[in-house]
C-alpha cells in the first residue's frame, strides 16, 4: 500500500510525503521427499537439503522531503532540500529446515547402490524474528555561488537498530560475555567487545560537500571535485541472522551421523546401503542425538558498514560535438561485517584459544561476526564521448584500478575459513584483491553508425583484464586444522590444458589471476513507416560476434577455493592436474559462451 501526497508552496518550494506498508511471504518447497544422495561426479538426487525455507516480512515507512530553489540575480541562488525517512519492521521471520525428507546419504561411487562413506540426518527447524528500526535525515544545498562555481553541501545521519540482539540465551555468548568481562580473552583480536554491554551504532554522521567550476566561463573545461561519507544497512545475513537462530536456545543441526571413509558397514561386516535400515548403524552415531546449536555468535557491538569516497575530475571539449572526461576516485570501506574463524589454534600452540571454554558443538567452527572488515579502491578513468555529428555517435573508456579487500576470499558470507593466522586475523595477508572487483584494465568501445536507406549499424566492444582467484596449496602449512593456506608462489590461468603460469611471490589471499574477458556484439536495425504516426523498426542483433570463449570459474573446487596439491592415499602430494583450469565460461545462463543471435520488431506510434 502506497499513499504520496505532493504540495507546490509558491511555486519555488515542494513537499513530497510517502507512507507506505509492505507485507512480504515467501516459501521456497522441497524439490522431491525422497532422500538426498550425493555421488562422486557431482550428481545429487532427492531433497534439497536446505529446504523448506520461508520469509515473512512486515515494513512500515514514512519518509517526507521538503526542497527550496532560491534564485537570485543571474540565476544565481541556492537549491535546498531536507528531509526525514522512518522505516519500522517489525517482523522479518525466517525459518529454515534441513533435510526433513530424512537421512542424506554420501555414496563412495557413482552406483545408487554402492557403498557409502556418510549417512547423518538434520534435525529441529531453525527460526527467528529480526525486528530493525531504521531512521535517517538529511539537509543538502547546491549553492550556486558564481555563475562558474557551484558548491554542493550535505549532511545526512542514520540510525539503524535492531543489531544489538539479546543473545543470553545462546550458552556459547554467555560463555564468551563472561569469559570477556573477567579479562580471559585480552589480547585475543575480534573478542574485545565481549564482555561489553549490547550496544547499537549511533554516530553514523555522513557529511558531503563538492564543487563544480568552469575554469573559463564558456563550458569548455569543467572541474568537480567531491568528497563523501556513506552508511550502508548492514546486510543481516552475514552478522546477525544465525546469531539470531541461536538466540531463541532452540537448536538445530546434525542429530545423526556416521561416517567411515573406507565405506560405513552392517553388523555383519557388509556395506551399509541406501536399502538397509539405519538401525543397523545406530550404534556408530556420532552426533549424541540432541538438537544442537549452529556455530554462530554476533559481536555485541555490530557496526553498521561506511565508505569515505573522495573524487577529482577534468572534462575537456575537444570540438563542438566530443568531450574527454579524465577521472580519479579513492573509496575506502570500514566496519565491513563478517564472520572469521577466530578460533584457529595460533602459530607454535597446540590447542584453541577458547578450548577452555567448552564451546559447542564444535569450537574450531565456531563464526563470530565482526565489523571488522575493509576495502580499498583507486581508479583513474579515461572517456571520449561525442554526441550524433556526421551521420557517426561514439564513446570509448578506459580504467585503470586498483581494489583490495580483507574479506574478498570468502565464497560467501558463511564462509569462515578464510583467515591464515588467527593470533593476527586483520593483518596484511588478509588484505589482498578483491576477488570480484578487482581488474586492473577495463575499456568499453561503443558507437553509433547512422547509414544510408535508414540503417543504424551499432557495435559495442568491452574488455575486461583477469579477476583474482584464491588459490590454496591443499595442505595445512601452518597447522592451525584449517586446510586453507596460500601457498609461497602466486600462479596464473596461461591457457586451456597449459599448466598454470608462475607470476611471482603470493603476498596475500587472491594472489592468483584467472582470465580476461573479450566480447563483441552489434546491433544492426531500419525503421520503416508504415502509416500515419506509426513506425516499424526491424533489429536484429549477434552477441559475442567473434564467438570469443572467455573461462570463468577456475577448479577444482567452488567458490574459487583452488587446491595447487592432493593429498595422495599413502599421505604424500601430487600436483592437482584442475588446478587453475577453467570449470565454465563466461555467457548466458547455464550455457558456455557462444555466439548468440536474435531478431525483433518494435512498433512506434
Amino acid at each position: 500500500i502506497n499513499v504520496n501526497h505532493n504540495w507546490v508552496l509558491g511555486g519555488s518550494k515542494l513537499n513530497e510525503f510517502i507512507f507506505q506498508y509492505a507485507d512480504f511471504s515467501n516459501f521456497i518447497s522441497a524439490n522431491s521427499m525422497d532422500p538426498y544422495q550425493i555421488f562422486p561426479n557431482g550428481v545429487t538426487i532427492g531433497q534439497n537439503p536446505n529446504t523448506p525455507q520461508t520469509t515473512q516480512q512486515h515494513k512500515w515507512q514514512f519518509r517526507n522531503d521538503f526542497s527550496w530553489h532560491m534564485v537570485g540575480g543571474g540565476g544565481l541562488g541556492h537549491d535546498l532540500k531536507t528531509g526525514v525517512n522512518f522505516i519500522n519492521e517489525p517482523r522479518l521471520f525466517i525459518t529454515f529446515n534441513v533435510g526433513t525428507g530424512g537421512y542424506a546419504y554420501t555414496h563412495l561411487d557413482n552406483n545408487v547402490d554402492g557403498p557409502l562413506s556418510l549417512v547423518n540426518l538434520q534435525g529441529g527447524s531453525a527460526e527467528a524474528n529480526i525486528p530493525t528500526k531504521q531512521f535517517s535525515m538529511y539537509f543538502q544545498d547546491d549553492w550556486r555561488v558564481t555563475d562558474r562555481l557551484t558548491l554542493n553541501l550535505g549532511l545526512r545521519y542514520d540510525l539503524n537498530t535492531g543489531f544489538a540482539i539479546d543473545q543470553s540465551l545462546n550458552p556459547n555468548y554467555v560463555m564468551l560475555a563472561e569469559a570477556g568481562a573477567a579479562g580471559q580473552l585480552s589480547g585475543l583480536v575480534g573478542f574485545e567487545d565481549f564482555g561489553l554491554e549490547p550496544k547499537e551504532d549511533r554516530d553514523n554522521f555522513q557529511p558531503r560537500v563538492g564543487m563544480a567550476y568552469d575554469l573559463k566561463g564558456d563550458g569548455s573545461d569543467l572541474i568537480r571535485a567531491g568528497y563523501g561519507r556513506y552508511y550502508d544497512f548492514g546486510y543481516t545475513n552475514s552478522n546477525i541472522l544465525f546469531a539470531a537462530v541461536n538466540a531463541t536456545g532452540v537448536g538445530a543441526g546434525t542429530v545423526f551421523e556416521v561416517s567411515n571413509a573406507g565405506g560405513i558397514r552392517n553388523p555383519d561386516g557388509s556395506f551399509f546401503r541406501v536399502s538397509d535400515p539405519v538401525s543397523n548403524i545406530e550404534s556408530q552415531n556420532e552426533a549424541g542425538g540432541s538438537l544442537p546449536l549452529n556455530r554462530h555468535v554476533a559481536s555485541p557491538r555490530i557496526k553498521q558498514p561506511y565508505s569515505d569516497q573522495y573524487s577529482v575530475g577534468w572534462s575537456h571539449k575537444l570540438d563542438a560535438a566530443t568531450v574527454l572526461d579524465v577521472d580519479y576516485v579513492h573509496a575506502r570501506g570500514s566496519d565491513i561485517g563478517w564472520r572469521p574463524r577466530l578460533n584457529a589454534r595460533h602459530p607454535g600452540e597446540a590447542t584453541r584459544p577458547l578450548a577452555e571454554l567448552g564451546i559447542v558443538p564444535s569450537p574450531e567452527d565456531i563464526a563470530v561476526a565482526v565489523s571488522r572488515g575493509e576495502s580499498r579502491h583507486d581508479g583513474l578513468s579515461l572517456g571520449v564521448r561525442r554526441r550524433m555529428s556526421q551521420n557517426v555517435q561514439f564513446s570509448a573508456w578506459y580504467s585503470l584500478s586498483d581494489s583490495t579487500s580483507t574479506t574478498g576470499n570468502s565464497g560467501d558470507e558463511l564462509d569462515i575459513t578464510n583467515i591464515q593466522n588467527a593470533a593476527d586475523p586483520f593483518n596484511e595477508v588478509q588484505n589482498g584483491p578483491a576477488r570480484r572487483s578487482d581488474s586492473r584494465h577495463r575499456a568499453t568501445i561503443s558507437a553509433i553508425f547512422a547509414l544510408p536507406h535508414g540503417f543504424q549499424v551499432s557495435p559495442i566492444w568491452r574488455y575486461r583484464s583477469a579477476l583474482p582467484v584464491n588459490i590454496v596449496e591443499g595442505v595445512d602449512l601452518n597447522n592451525d586444522g584449517v586446510n586453507n593456506d596460500i601457498p609461497l608462489r602466486a600462479y596464473a590461468f596461461d591457457g586451456v590444458g597449459n599448466a598454470p603460469k608462475d607470476i611471482g611471490p603470493c603476498e596475500s589471499i587472491n594472489c592468483g589471476r584467472g582470465a580476461s574477458l573479450n566480447q563483441l556484439n552489434l546491433r544492426v536495425s531500419k525503421a520503416f513507416a508504415v502509416g500515419a504516426g506509426i513506425r516499424v523498426e526491424a533489429i536484429a542483433e549477434v552477441f559475442n560476434l567473434f564467438n570469443v570463449r572467455n573461462p570463468s570459474g577456475f577448479g577444482p573446487a567452488a567458490n574459487f577455493q583452488d587446491k595447487r596439491l592432493l593429498i595422495n592415499d599413502d599421505g604424500t602430494t601430487s600436483p592437482n592436474p584442475d588446478f587453475l583450469q577453467p570449470a565454465t565460461y563466461a555467457g548466458d545462463f547455464q550455457e558456455p559462451e557462444q555466439r548468440v543471435g536474435q531478431i525483433g520488431f518494435r512498433i512506434v506510434f
